[in-house]
């Protein structure tokens, strides 16, 4: 009778666990309302630093450098992942000029950060029905 009953509590606990959301986040913010002042061509990247603070990342694509500003909020619900937030890269010229920006293209920057929390995510799910099934078999 014990065992069914910390089988059914083990039960209860795994249940309440599995049906929270699990939020991580990501990157921190930045005034997205400014990117209507970016100017292709014209804006430096001392005037991007003056419009955002610090990227979150600097990078190099095709021998220019990159700014990239992410804030996110990765939502783990089950099977389902879902993504909040803004993102914002901007490339520069060989002169420092903007030559390109692309605010919120789905799958920039936070694409392999969204799988490696969700790997991590599935694994602590894995460890827990492992712990469970320990537990219930005590």
């Amino acid at each position: 009778m014990l065992k069914l009953k910390s089988a059914i509590i083990m039960f209860a606990i795994i249940l309440v666990f599995s049906a929270c959301a699990t939020t991580y986040k990501y990157g921190k913010e930045f005034p997205v309302n400014n990117v209507n002042q970016i100017r292709i061509g014209i804006t430096s990247q001392q005037d991007v630093l003056d419009l955002f603070g610090e990227p979150l990342k600097k990078g190099i694509i095709n021998g220019n450098d990159i700014f990239i500003y992410t804030k996110e909020n990765i939502i783990f619900n089950g099977d389902d992942v879902e993504k909040k937030g803004d993102n914002l890269v901007i490339e520069f010229d060989e002169k420092g000029i903007v030559k390109n920006y692309y605010l919120n293209v789905p799958g920039k920057d936070t694409s392999v950060m969204s799988f490696v929390l969700y790997k991590k995510y599935r694994d602590k799910q894995e460890e827990l029905k492992k712990e469970s099934s320990y537990s219930a078999a005590e």
